[in-house]
């Protein structure tokens, strides 16, 4: 539901499914990816850097090993 709201440009409502799904699979590698594109779209289409970054944190938090976890830190950076 989430990718096919984002696909259809309600970011918004995209990033609320993400959410629920970051909730539902905490730590999983699906809610780890939930929270990375939550993250991106929160950056890039929303202008809202605070909710990325708490998402970006949280990926980092969850699984440092995590490939997601050296893009979110790359994110951080940047």
């Amino acid at each position: 539901m989430a990718e096919k709201l984002w696909q259809e440009g309600k970011y918004p409502a995209a990033v609320s499914e993400y959410e629920r799904v970051m909730q539902k699979e905490q730590g999983s590698d699906l809610g780890l990816q939930a929270a990375y594109r939550a993250g991106m779209t929160e950056m890039l289409f929303l202008e809202d850097y605070t909710g990325a970054l708490k998402k970006f944190t949280r990926i980092i938090e969850f699984s440092k090993e995590s490939p997601l976890a050296h893009e979110a830190q790359k994110q951080i950076g940047e």
